[in-house]
């Protein structure tokens, strides 16, 4: 997994968030769109959510995380 190291921020119980997909949209690479699941943590939801390419990782679990909150 080319993001291993958030995966490994967002899960680290085996039962939390989990990264499905990454894509990079192709108007604009500066983005990274990742599709999540909330795993055990948070159930039943799944999202996108959209991070700056030069987030550093713990931004992006930040992100992630308030995101699937919403």
């Amino acid at each position: 997994m080319a993001d291993a190291d958030l995966q490994a921020l967002l899960d680290t119980t085996g039962m939390g968030p989990r990264i499905i997909l990454r894509a990079n949209p192709a108007a604009d690479e500066s983005i990274h769109s990742y599709f999540v699941l909330g795993g055990a943590t948070y159930p039943g939801i799944a999202r996108w959510v959209d991070t700056a390419d030069d987030d550093t990782d713990e931004e992006k679990e930040t992100a992630i995380r308030a995101k699937l909150l919403e």
